[in-house]
């Protein structure tokens, strides 16, 4: 709470006038209800700091609320009465904000009749999808309170996985949400499921839908009561659209007034409304002045049409722009922008945006001395200003001249008609993007979007190129796929050079437009700047009309800055430039962290396939327990903790990443992997029961159940199946990530516990599952604290390379935790353990394996550069990066190695070293077109 000097408050105040600084937290939420109930005037507030509305209403002391999401638990119970409860802002025409006064009995009114509208109870469990600090979300609030229901405030406001795994799970049946949010939900359908079908309520906020997006929302929740609002922060909810009594033509309307709201369209097409639920009174220079004529009539500057009592928007008679749900002027944004330019004379229209529902228009006449980036760039500024990013929402363009009337105004829907909007139907990006949206399984895929931003399997990688070469993509140009481009650097691999001068200023303004950003540099990449996902598909048909080599592309991607690309492209421009040296080619830090796993997980492999085989032919030449097998005994133990920690790297790197950008895409993979893996369960589980029934033992329930447990697959699956209820909890805030850690020290502890209470010697089906799952070679819960572990290390060092920060320095702390691993290891008198064989794994050798691997992940790029002059080691490391990729489908198949070799043994009572031998050659030769295969792919075909 925030102290600040005010005058008192005036005659209009019934109560104390406190300022309450908007936040979508729970503690604004109880601050707003317990204000009203005592009778003070709450008065909303951008900032602690937000001098102008705290000196125009007499506010005596700031609220700030506190931080804090979750359940709220309110009751609400309107006190009614003329009194001022609340002060709210909203722009007027002429974009200055209006401070209207909200009574009691306006409160009243508009809660009583949502309750009506949507049939609400005490049942009501509501995803709050809307901020809780304007009268939409402070309407949800008072009805759900009113009624006795709960409503959840999300931490980082709408998160659509996180609804719908509540609604999954039947934490919600409710949600309020504007509808630039429901076209997320409906672009991601597969990701409710059928579970559409459990929602009960909906309201929609007053941004204009189409008649077929209201229908696929019907058909989205079904069973739900959905009612669409039109409404002003001086009139809230006058009228409502049941979505699923409304037929036809009645879903263009934005519903009809219930009783005793009334309605009427004067003779220029302005809607009127008049009833209890409309502020009387502005407060203008501390004295409350009428908002409504001598009638009680409120002129809302909407256009509008009455059919049979059913009322069609038609725009705002002063052109008001909604943008995503906020409300923009255009007469506000024209003023900003002619000041940032000086004086320059502009023009600022509304667009129609698929997304945002309104988009916005900035021209400027050409004679007037001011080029696109300029414009963009105020144009940029001016809307931050008032709170919206706009992106793509976004449109700059010149002209010969602003339309204008007689008397010198402006024409906005002359201007708006006679612009030519860009098109993106038929370009080799469309066509590109459409491709990677089919093999990827993902729908929101732009231009912009790597492969690795996007979550993408190394497996599916592969297919994706060769439907790349398919399509008339270079092998080079489609394994750029590789090293983090993009689509449109991709394309950009086989174009002509950049006609004329200027590479670097003409890149320069392409990226601004594109990201929305003013403050891009020619410094910069593509990554370090960020970009907008709703305006991938634009910077690549910009770069295609400027006339830019598509070769460039691939340099974004690669983390190359403007300067370096502009660089690039005035060496491919022509014989004038001929003698420059070709820009060397530089992998993004994410490709390189995503290779670097793939070569601990390519050593992995090998070391857990050795560890089956090697000791029989040690033991065949008498070597068993030798220097030789002490020597390589810590290789042997190395592959199960270090993949159960790279494992959990990989998730917030990659998993989280896809599961952000596409639900049902992360959930096939899911399923992808879990397949495999189970396959690689039952194969195991198959061979391991086959060869002991061979041996001559007995089937039955204990020897289903020990060869279940035989091996890590059923950690792996059990994790990778798991993974969509936790996903959501792997966030990069420290808060989250020290959950993570919690859970893990948890899971160690319970892995301790059962350890020292399942008994060694158990008996029984049941006993013995329990003791092998829980506390065995491969428990389930050591594996996942070490899973956890490596989450948390993942996030860590995406935060690192967030902050601008590379990989190589975080070899320093690979080598702390190994140093620490060893010292445990010593302190528990356990150095013996390294160099002989152990059936489980303990915690110092678990931790000094992961920092071996944060070494190796972290010095890649040096290994990569030393072995590159030498074929041989070049080669090598490359092979093993590929050997990573195929880790679960090589070690699947290597599991029927030694169980057929042993099983054709005992039939044939041939030796065991000449069947092992003879099926270790058989899976060489299998093994060997895919570990090619993925080789030609990743590494062959790249320049």
């Amino acid at each position: 709470m925030a102290a600040s000097p005010s005058p008192n408050p005036a005659a209009w105040a019934p109560g104390p006038v406190v300022g309450v600084v908007q936040a979508a937290s729970l503690d604004f939420i109880g601050t707003m209800l317990a204000l009203e109930a005592e009778g003070a005037v709450a008065v909303l507030l951008r900032a602690v700091d937000d001098a102008e509305r705290i000196a125009s209403t007499g506010v005596s002391r700031v609220i700030v609320p506190a931080a804090g999401a979750g359940w709220s638990q309110a009751t609400y119970a309107p006190r009614g009465g003329d009194a001022i409860a609340q002060i709210a802002f909203t722009s007027g025409t002429t974009g200055t904000a209006t401070a209207v006064a909200l009574t009691h009995a306006n409160l009243a009114n508009t809660q009583g009749r949502l309750i009506a509208a949507q049939g609400l109870d005490s049942d009501v469990r509501e995803y709050l999808g809307v901020p809780p600090g304007y009268s939409f979300g402070l309407g949800r609030v008072r009805a759900v309170a009113g009624v006795g229901g709960q409503l959840f405030v999300p931490a980082h406001g709408f998160d659509p996985h996180e609804f719908g795994q509540m609604l999954q799970t039947g934490a919600v049946n409710a949600l309020s949400a504007v509808p630039t949010l429901l076209r997320v939900l409906l672009a991601n359908r597969d990701q409710l499921g059928d579970a559409g079908a459990r929602l009960r309520w909906l309201e929609i906020g007053s941004q204009a839908m189409t008649r077929g997006e209201k229908e696929a929302v019907k058909a989205l929740f079904p069973n739900a009561r959905i009612v669409q609002h039109y409404g002003l922060t001086q009139a809230s909810r006058t009228t409502f659209l049941d979505l699923h009594a409304a037929e036809g033509a009645q879903l263009d309307s934005v519903g009809r007034a219930v009783a005793p709201v009334e309605l009427r369209v004067d003779a220029d097409g302005e809607l009127h409304v008049r009833g209890p639920h409309v502020a009387p009174f502005r407060l203008v220079a501390g004295a409350l002045q009428p908002l409504t004529d001598a009638d009680g009539w409120l002129a809302t500057g909407d256009l509008a049409r009455l059919d049979d009592d059913w009322l069609t928007f038609e725009g705002r008679r002063d052109d008001q722009i909604n943008c995503g749900g906020i409300k923009l002027q255009p007469d506000a944004i024209e003023a900003g922008i002619t000041a940032a330019l000086g004086a320059v004379p502009v023009g600022v229209t509304r667009l129609s945006d698929a997304l945002r529902g309104d988009g916005i228009l900035v021209a400027a006449e050409r004679g007037a001395g001011v080029d696109v980036d300029a414009l963009r760039a105020a144009a940029d500024k001016v809307i931050a200003g008032l709170g919206v990013h706009a992106g793509t929402a976004l449109d700059v363009t010149l002209v010969d001249a602003l339309p204008r009337t007689e008397t010198g105004k402006l024409r906005r829907a002359a201007l708006a008609a006679a612009h030519v909007p860009h098109s993106y139907a038929d370009t080799p990006e469309a066509r590109l993007v459409k491709l990677w949206q089919q093999v990827l399984g993902i729908e929101a895929v732009g231009v912009n979007d790597s492969f690795f931003d996007l979550g993408g399997d190394p497996l599916v990688g592969h297919d994706l190129i060769a439907a790349m070469e398919a399509q008339g993509i270079s092998a080079s140009a489609a394994s750029g796929l590789w090293d983090g481009l993009s689509i449109a650097q991709i394309l950009t691999l086989d174009a002509a050079p950049v006609a004329g001068a200027g590479a670097e200023a003409q890149i320069l303004a392409l990226w601004r437009e594109t990201l929305g950003r003013e403050d891009v540099s020619l410094t910069q990449g593509f990554y370090d700047v960020g970009g907008d996902s709703l305006s991938a598909i634009t910077l690549a048909l910009n770069m295609e009309r400027a006339g830019f080599d598509p070769e460039l592309a691939r340099a974004i991607f690669d983390g190359k800055t403007i300067a370096e690309i502009a660089a690039e492209a005035d060496a491919a421009a022509g014989p004038q430039v001929a003698d420059r040296p070709a820009p060397v080619r530089t992998k993004s830090q994410i490709a390189l962290l995503s290779e670097g796993m793939n070569l601990v997980k390519g050593i992995l492999v090998l070391c857990m396939i050795a560890s089956h085989w090697v000791p029989i032919y040690l033991g065949y030449l008498g070597l068993r327990g030798g220097l030789i097998s002490k020597a390589i005994q810590p290789a042997l133990s190395m592959g199960t903790p270090t993949l159960a920690f790279i494992f959990g790297i990989g998730i917030p790197v990659f998993h989280a990443r896809q599961y952000a950008g596409s639900g049902p895409a992360f959930r096939a993979n899911v399923r992808k992997g879990g397949l495999l893996l189970a396959v690689g369960l039952l194969v195991g589980f198959f061979l391991e029961a086959a060869t002991r029934l061979v041996a001559g033992e007995t089937f039955d329930a204990t020897l289903v159940a020990s060869s279940f447990t035989n091996g890590p697959f059923l950690y792996f699956l059990a994790a990778t199946l798991s993974m969509p209820l936790w996903i959501g909890a792997v966030r990069r805030d420290t808060a989250s990530m020290v959950r993570l850690a919690l859970v893990a020290l948890v899971f160690m502890a319970a892995y301790l516990v059962l350890l020292a209470v399942l008994p060694a010697d158990a008996s029984g089906a049941a006993a013995v599952f329990l003791r092998e799952a829980f506390a065995g070679h491969w428990s389930l819960f050591q594996l996942g604290s070490l899973t956890l572990a490596g989450v948390v290390v993942g996030l860590l060092i995406e935060n690192h390379l967030a902050a601008g920060g590379n990989l190589r320095a975080i070899a320093p702390v690979g080598v702390i935790v190994f140093g620490t691993g060893m010292v445990m290891s010593a302190a528990a008198h356990d150095l013996a353990s390294w160099i002989t064989p152990h059936e489980s794994i303990t915690l110092w050798s678990a931790i000094a394996y992961a920092g071996i691997a944060l070494w190796l992940v972290a010095r890649f790029e040096g290994i990569a550069q030393a072995a590159a002059p030498v074929a041989p080691a070049r080669l090598g490391v490359q092979l093993l990066a590929s050997l990573g990729i195929l880790l679960f489908p090589l070690y699947v198949l290597q599991s029927l190695v030694y169980h057929s070799a042993s099983i054709i043994e005992m039939l044939t009572g041939q030796s065991l070293i000449k069947m092992l031998t003879l099926c270790i050659a058989i899976f060489l030769v299998l093994a060997s077109y895919p570990v090619w295969r993925v080789w030609r792919l990743y590494y062959a075909d790249r320049r």
